[in-house]
């Protein structure tokens, strides 16, 4: 019979090998269909906005548009319009910026410009497709 200690250290085995394939799996399927989002623009952050880079990445995959922010010190109003009618427009505040998950399940194939905006008059526009 097996000691508890035989049993905690397979149990550890299995879990740790099974959260590295998950993960390894998610990146690569995230590798191989997710579409990223050139953005262009400004994003100004108040008084301690020194970067050069953007804090803000977004990309498509599948049926979700994702956006993520490093800062979190930006309220984000998203647009995204189609042939210059807005389809969809969400407020975010700050704290909740890190992962922004849009769904656009049954959304017409077609081309889209996601645009975002925050307090400081930081805005970054960038182009995408269903």
């Amino acid at each position: 019979m097996k000691t508890d200690k035989e049993i905690m250290a397979w149990t550890t085995r299995v879990m740790v090998t099974l959260v590295l394939s998950m993960s390894i799996g998610f990146l690569v399927y995230a590798d191989k269909s997710g579409a990223k989002i050139v953005l262009d623009g400004n994003w100004f952050e108040g008084s301690r906005s020194i970067s050069p880079s953007t804090p803000l990445s977004a990309y498509i995959t599948g049926d979700l548009l994702f956006i993520q922010c490093s800062t979190l010190r930006s309220d984000i109003t998203i647009t995204i319009v189609k042939n210059k009618i807005i389809v969809y427009e969400q407020n975010v505040p700050a704290a909740q910026t890190t992962n922004i998950e849009i769904s656009v399940t049954g959304w017409e194939e077609a081309n889209y410009t996601l645009k975002l905006r925050n307090q400081w008059g930081g805005y970054l526009y960038g182009d995408f497709s269903i």
